[in-house]
């Protein structure tokens, strides 16, 4: 047989459709569950290295860098669970959730933008007459 140029889920998803009724509904429920569960545990994971940096005195370059590499996996999360289509997801599509995201980032940028003013030059003696 050969390979598909598809998406795992999808593949999944295709092979349990022709599997007696019962069954793909009980697996199609587990993967909802875990697409849930991943996002509550990679949410979680992103806590670790804060709390390891604020109680336990970790390095703060080192907590940094262990947050920032699991939001892929938390950002996977939940646009696979929102945009999917039910049982998989809530079904939003995966347009809707990516406007859905670009308008949290754009509503957070113009947020921190808004409440925290920088200064003119934020470094001292510092002037792009001064620059090289």
């Amino acid at each position: 047989m050969p390979v598909r140029d598809c998406r795992p889920v999808e593949a999944a998803w295709s092979i349990l459709s022709r599997a007696p009724s019962g069954s793909a509904a009980v697996v199609a429920a587990a993967a909802s569950a875990r697409a849930t569960n991943s996002a509550l545990l990679f949410g979680a994971a992103i806590l670790v290295p804060w709390l390891l940096h604020r109680f336990a005195g970790l390095n703060a370059i080192a907590a940094f860098w262990a947050s920032y590499v699991l939001t892929r996996p938390l950002g996977t999360s939940l646009a696979d669970w929102l945009g999917m289509d039910r049982p998989l997801g809530i079904g939003l599509g995966f347009g809707t959730t990516a406007i859905l995201a670009a308008l949290v980032c754009a509503a957070l940028v113009g947020y921190l933008a808004l409440s925290h003013p920088r200064a003119a030059h934020d470094t001292p003696g510092l002037s792009p007459a001064t620059l090289p």
